[in-house]
């Protein structure tokens, strides 16, 4: 589960619940890892092409991004 941290109380506070593969691609971002590395991971560990496993990884970085649950690496890249 991601609760977002808000530092404005006004904000609307939501939970987020990952599913199994979601949460495996959460510990594989728990060390700095680009695009290319989550997509093979992805794809050593589940039957996905690397072309759906980049496109699905690359929207959920997206989404966590814009939840501030990430940090895109400024030097790296697509590294998250």
């Amino acid at each position: 589960m991601i609760v977002p941290i808000r530092t404005d109380p006004a904000q609307k506070v939501q939970f987020f619940s990952l599913n199994p593969t979601a949460a495996r691609v959460w510990e594989w971002l728990e060390h700095e890892r680009d695009l290319d590395e989550l997509t093979r991971l992805m794809c050593e560990r589940y039957t996905v092409s690397p072309e759906r496993a980049r496109a699905d990884l690359q929207a959920w970085c997206q989404e966590l991004l814009g939840l501030g649950a990430i940090e895109a690496c400024p030097d790296c890249g697509d590294r998250a």
